[in-house]
């Protein structure tokens, strides 16, 4: 990893699964894993700064904690609620 990624934390593209972990997604490189415990606020397509918490292991892929929601993958969602 370079010293530009440790100072500067790592970015990527956050894609949440309906048990609340997720992965990021990171341009040239391999996902990271992302517990439901250090998903914070994070929202599916929402670009966010990571830190490594443990390195890849063989089969497994790193994981990490979502340091800051960058930018919002804004979705306005409109409901129409009747009148009873």
């Amino acid at each position: 990893m370079s010293k530009k990624k440790k100072s500067k934390g790592i970015v990527g593209i956050f894609k949440s699964t309906e048990k609340k972990f997720g992965f990021v997604e990171i341009e040239g490189e391999e996902d990271v894993f992302i517990p439901s415990e250090f998903a914070s606020k994070a929202l599916d397509g929402d670009t966010v700064r990571i830190k490594i918490i443990k390195p890849k292991e063989k089969e497994r892929k790193a994981e990490g904690k979502i340091e800051k929601v960058l930018n919002r993958n804004v979705v306005t969602v409109i409901r129409i609620i009747p009148k009873k």
